[in-house]
């Protein structure tokens, strides 16, 4: 029996591999969900063959979009990736809308329609501290650090809110929660933004703090075999490699074949110019002049540890080599022009 999703985020980094993953399997088929008209030249790994069609809307305007004849079919699942991201505390308003509403508006539906909800969440709601030697695993209580950033808040009210319909309205809801997602792909440049710059000369400053990623592939993989399970967990966790963000940067130039050329500048003095340097900006009006947002700078001094009580035995995580995802990455981002290494 072919059964159909309802996909938001499958032209982003996860959803075209997610997409590739899903497409290896004839028995499904998707609707895909965005707020843009669908350009196929841009998003090749859209089959047409099983992508049935695209519905445009406001997504978290449930009432415009819940009635869309595109939607008056049978669907088994919804499978929500997309969100906005924005580490900052200025301009949130319609990332909160987005990632907070647009969350409800999509439960809403899975609820009316009696099919399971699949969220892409972040590790970061639970394992954020301000030492190396502590983790996360599914279990653990969200971290109160987080909720002065506005991203890792967003994503938290969304959880509290599915977790609650879960409770009020029996909403059948797996959490997806991975760590920074690494790997080929990345067609948008975002994930892969910063080791863009430390390969290319343009990162002049550093701070200590922590870093953990993963291998978007093995996340993608991990996210498909939950979607076919018939019996599953509440909340899943995809623990990569966690370092010191430096170590990690290090590693990153030592693939690449580049010799790193930033600055190991002092926490304090570079959260106080991030916040001066915000002052400015306000007044002026302008984007940030000298540095990081502080939200940036406050994130990358953090530590971001992180495990799983269950994806490995259900839902076959099994993390690659650290080096097989960092060579992968710089390769294919030698291949899109990204960056150019003699």
């Amino acid at each position: 029996m072919v059964q159909r999703i309802l996909f938001t985020g499958a032209t982003g980094f996860l959803g075209r591999h997610c997409i590739e993953v899903l497409q290896r399997d004839t028995s499904w088929t998707y609707r895909t969900f965005g707020r843009t008209q669908l350009d196929l030249t841009s998003a090749p790994w859209l089959q047409p063959e099983r992508h049935e069609a695209h519905i445009v809307g406001d997504i978290a305007d449930y009432p415009r979009w819940g009635g869309h004849p595109m939607l008056e079919v049978d669907f088994d699942a919804v499978l929500h990736i997309a969100a906005e991201v924005k580490h900052s505390r200025r301009n949130i308003e319609s990332m909160m809308r987005t990632n907070v509403q647009g969350t409800q508006a999509l439960a809403k539906f899975s609820v009316a329609r009696g099919i399971p909800f699949y969220f892409l969440s972040s590790s970061g709601v639970v394992g954020n501290f301000v030492s190396p030697d502590t983790w996360a695993d599914e279990d653990s209580p969200y971290a109160k650090r987080v909720m002065k950033w506005p991203y890792y808040r967003s994503k938290v009210e969304a959880e509290k809110l599915l977790l609650n319909c879960q409770r009020e309205n029996n909403l059948d809801v797996t959490i997806f929660r991975p760590p920074v997602l690494l790997g080929p792909g990345d067609h948008r440049l975002r994930s892969t933004r910063n080791i863009i710059k430390a390969l290319t000369g343009k990162l002049p400053l550093m701070v200590s703090g922590g870093m953990h990623y993963c291998d978007i592939r093995d996340v993608a993989s991990s996210i498909i075999v939950a979607l076919r399970a018939k019996k599953k967990n509440r909340i899943y966790h995809f623990p990569g490699r966690a370092q010191e963000v430096e170590s990690f940067f290090q590693d990153v130039c030592a693939i690449g074949g580049v010799a790193p050329s930033w600055r190991l500048v002092n926490t304090k003095a570079a959260t106080f110019a991030a916040n001066v340097d915000a002052v400015f900006s306000r007044v002026f009006n302008k984007d940030h002049l000298l540095v990081q947002d502080p939200v940036v700078v406050e994130m990358a001094t953090s530590y971001w540890g992180l495990k799983t009580r269950h994806s490995d035995e259900e839902l076959h995580y099994t993390p690659r080599p650290w080096d097989e995802t960092l060579r992968d990455t710089i390769n294919d981002l030698q291949r899109c022009g990204a960056i150019q290494i003699q």
